[in-house]
């Protein structure tokens, strides 16, 4: 028997990490950056093998 416990983060210092601009030529928004990534994420998980 054993027992697992499983921890996972990202963008633990909770950097902002912006998307591409946008390459749309037509577009009113070409050439701005109109997005991030998602902030600081964890989750745990835990494993019980017998």
């Amino acid at each position: 028997m054993s027992f697992e416990i499983r921890g996972e983060f990202f963008n633990i210092f909770n950097h902002a990490q912006f998307m591409n601009p946008s390459g749309d030529i037509s577009s009113s928004s070409f050439g701005n950056v109109t997005h991030a990534r998602d902030p600081r994420i964890g989750q745990v998980s835990a494993k019980f093998v017998w």
